[in-house]
């Protein structure tokens, strides 16, 4: 479950589109989202759960937070492309992370936004 958990991270990006300000690259920006699609490894949908869950991505850093749920996922950023030729509106950024759950459990996760 906390493995499949990473692989929403890409659906929940994209769900929250119109919460993203992250024109300017060097911004903290925590994304929102109502509901959560659960992946296989081939990025088809096993499962959707209208949940809230909380994505915040530093310069550093990415913190996720699903749902209900008392624990969360965090780690280190380990690359960062941001283009945005216009702030807020025409652009793309693809983070890539080490996360770690409460358990000590590691993946790693892509997360990808493009308006």
């Amino acid at each position: 479950m906390k493995s499949t958990f990473i692989k929403i991270t890409i659906v929940l990006l994209l769900a929250a589109c119109t919460h993203l300000s992250y024109g300017q690259c060097d911004k903290t920006v925590t994304l929102k989202s109502s509901k959560t699609n659960h992946l296989d490894a081939k990025g088809n949908i096993e499962s959707s759960k209208d949940e809230k869950a909380t994505i915040t991505i530093s310069k550093t850093q990415v913190i996720i937070v699903p749902g209900e749920e008392d624990h969360t996922i965090s780690g280190a950023i380990t690359s960062k492309t941001c283009e945005w030729p216009t702030a807020f509106k025409d652009g793309k950024t693809v983070v890539k992370a080490k996360l770690e759950d409460d358990s000590g459990n590691t993946q790693h996760c892509w997360i990808f936004r493009r308006c």
